[in-house]
């Protein structure tokens, strides 16, 4: 006896449900004969919209996944580097002027996006720089995206914000009636720095190619101005008086109201860092150390060290940042004056499990009478302070332990340095 059809959904053998389910199953036969055929078609298409879609996809959220970086430190970090033009630069889109060699860019023709780091120039040729971390390598940095700097106790704050280790964008105005050297050289102010500069056992030439000048008139009258530009801009100044008596000190800083932020943002000479050939930093407190160390290396023809200012005896977080943009900066020295050895010791140690540090430890000076003097620096005695850089030597624990303990610190150990 024949069992009565079942009826469901692709059962029965009469009325439109039956109906559809015979032809599901006959089409589910034919269409089984044709699978390489049409399985093939539709995973090329799953396939492609797939590749298209997470193209897009990973496009969109490129700037999450790769980069720790808000859009802002990104736009702070390319504004530390490259001339912006503010007026085309978008949320997502910043525009530059483009420092591509040959480019011939001086409106800001070169765009970046902030998201996923993508850069094209229109005046450029192709080939050409396709990501933001090529163009900080024409400039001899390194684009790190992952905002970690590793800091112990000199910079934990540094490695949980970062931004209170960026460099504020800032592109100040010399003092009024600013008068280059370089252009002045029938000026009595000429004659003034002239005198000043052989004083301090250096040319009037130092001073020009530093872009030293003057002015007849306001509170920095009395004192020859050096200018600190980093990159296009001019960041901050600095004043030092003709003659070293008369005042209570040699060195005018210029007010909060002159200059917004102040000399712990900035290196002196930072730019000269982008030469790849450079593998040596010697780090000093003052322009004048600069320039004496900068004069003697010439005449020495010693051209894989240069010298770099930050003005007081304590480097800050970001002056340490900026550094670390030079990955291919073998070695930092630090090299205060003879008063700051301690403070020196005491920096490289916390320095010296983020970067390569060394301390070169300044003799103390001799007076015209042979008395000892206790502060000595660069300009005072440059080959001094070349010989104990040839002196350097890495931070220690016995030296940690002195700090600790607040003694004296020990002669020279030698390391063997050599420059």
């Amino acid at each position: 006896m024949a069992k009565a059809p079942r009826d469901g959904i692709f059962g029965g053998s009469s009325g439109f449900v039956g109906s559809c389910g015979i032809r599901w199953i006959k089409f589910r036969a034919n269409a089984a004969l044709f699978w390489p055929s049409w399985a093939m078609a539709a995973c090329c298409w799953s396939c492609s919209n797939f590749l298209e879609m997470s193209i897009i996809w990973f496009s969109s959220i490129n700037f999450v996944l790769n980069y720790s970086m808000s859009p802002d430190r990104v736009k702070r970090e390319i504004g530390n580097v490259f001339e912006v033009i503010k007026d085309r630069t978008t949320d997502d889109e910043i525009y530059i002027v483009c420092p591509v060699p040959g480019c011939g860019d001086r409106t800001g023709n070169r765009s970046i996006n902030v998201k996923t780091l993508r850069s094209h120039c229109w005046r450029c040729h192709d080939p050409q720089p396709h990501h933001v971390a090529a163009l900080f390598k024409l400039k001899g940095l390194s684009w790190t995206d992952d905002g970690s700097a590793g800091f112990d106790e000199f910079g934990q704050t540094l490695r949980g914000d970062m931004k209170q280790a960026v460099t504020p964008v800032q592109n100040i105005e010399l003092p009024e009636g600013f008068s280059p050297l370089a252009k002045n050289r029938k000026s009595c102010y000429w004659r003034f720095c002239k005198d000043m500069a052989e004083r301090k056992h250096l040319g009037i030439e130092d001073l020009e190619e530093a872009g030293a000048g003057f002015t007849r008139t306001g509170n920095w009258e009395p004192f020859c101005i050096f200018p600190v530009y980093e990159g296009v801009r001019c960041v901050y100044y600095q004043g030092r008086t003709y003659s070293d008596e008369g005042f209570e000190t040699t060195k005018k800083f210029p007010s909060k109201k002159e200059v917004p932020y102040g000399p712990s943002y900035w290196v002196y000479n930072l730019d000269a860092l982008a030469d790849p050939n450079i593998s040596l930093v010697i780090v000093v407190e003052s322009i004048l150390n600069t320039l004496s160390i900068r004069r003697k290396l010439r005449e020495l023809d010693i051209q894989h060290i240069v010298p770099v200012c930050i003005f007081t005896h304590r480097l800050s977080r970001s002056q340490v940042a900026k550094f670390q943009r030079y990955r291919h900066i073998k070695e930092f020295c630090i090299l205060y004056d003879s008063d700051s050895t301690g403070l020196a010791v005491e920096t490289a140690l916390r320095l010296s499990s983020v970067m390569p540090v060394s301390v070169a430890k300044m003799p103390h000076g001799k007076n015209a009478d042979g008395t000892a003097r206790l502060t000595n620096d660069a300009n005072d005695d440059v080959d001094a302070a070349l010989y104990a850089v040839t002196e350097r030597e890495r931070p220690h624990s016995v030296d940690r332990e002195i700090m600790r303990l607040g003694t004296d610190l020990p002669g020279q150990r030698g390391a063997g340095a050599h420059l």
